[in-house]
């Protein structure tokens, strides 16, 4: 069997559609700075008024309730040539809000997927801020902890 005919017997790669999509998460990083953009995306969450009380006949006992929810799309990942924080580095726009940066670690692994994959969709998960947690009784204790972007991208 010569080369073409090795070739030429080979299988068919399925169209890109059917193939595995991979998915990789990714911390933003500088968001600290980004504290105005990101509080612009938030929307406040309607149960952080209730009551102690309405909460637990609610069933929401034990269960972290979080002042704020976040928009968390349309996201977009592009270079920012003028940065302060480094020439080249990879911004993090959330519903046109700029809120952090890729990760200096990893910055040429993203790079590479973007521009050598074919990307499906890239999402945005915001966490954490002020929150509450309430007890059998009602009685509700308010905790904060820093506010997290992870990102998701998603390729063939």
């Amino acid at each position: 069997m010569g080369l073409f005919d090795f070739l030429s017997s080979k299988k068919e790669q399925p169209p890109q559609e059917e193939r595995k999509l991979v998915k990789e998460d990714f911390y933003v990083t500088g968001t600290y700075y980004h504290q105005t953009e990101i509080k612009r995306l938030q929307n406040a969450n309607p149960d952080w008024r209730k009551s102690g009380k309405t909460l637990v006949a609610e069933g929401k006992v034990m269960q972290r309730i979080y002042h704020y929810s976040y928009i968390n799309k349309p996201v977009k990942i592009a270079v920012d040539n003028g940065s302060v924080y480094k020439k080249g580095a990879l911004m993090v726009i959330i519903a046109g809000e700029h809120v952090g940066f890729i990760k200096d670690e990893d910055l040429e692994h993203v790079r590479s997927i973007l521009n050598k994959k074919s990307v499906k969709y890239v999402t945005a998960s915001i966490s954490g801020g002020e929150f509450k947690i309430v007890s059998e009784n009602g009685d509700a204790v308010k905790w904060e902890n820093d506010i997290k972007i992870n990102l998701r991208i998603a390729y063939a």
